[in-house]
């Protein structure tokens, strides 16, 4: 079910603010486009703890819609972001369903080493450089 206005309203200004409400993580969110047509396709995500490198790793994620999965989209971005943080000193991960193949695979392009931590049902991919 779609969130409310309201839901949508709230969820945007947290996400404007690019801080967790404590304080305690930064975020950054990125749409993924399509090169042609400028047509939204996904996001990228990245939540890093605000003491800064050192400290916790940085947690990655992506989505891309339906329509677009098979492209190379998450690949792209996912890889990117990752050298974008290992090159500045971040350990990286990304928690993914042990089931979901496509992320998988995003995560080994992206450098990612499968671990045995489990959060959630979600297996914990990492990389440190």
């Amino acid at each position: 079910m779609p969130l409310s206005v309201h839901d949508l309203t709230e969820r945007y200004g947290l996400l404007v603010a690019r801080r967790s409400p404590d304080g305690r993580h930064l975020w950054g969110n990125w749409v993924l486009r399509e090169r042609q047509t400028g047509a939204a396709v996904g996001t990228v995500q990245v939540t890093l703890p605000a003491r800064g490198p050192g400290g916790p790793p940085a947690e990655v994620a992506w989505i891309v819609a339906r329509p677009a999965q098979g492209r190379g989209y998450a690949r792209e971005a996912a890889s990117s972001l990752v050298d974008r943080l290992v090159g500045d000193g971040w350990p990286v991960a990304a928690f993914i369903h042990p089931e979901h193949a496509a992320s998988h695979g995003v995560a080994r392009a992206a450098g990612l080493t499968v671990t045995d931590v489990i959060r959630d049902g979600e297996q914990c991919w990492f990389r440190r450089d």
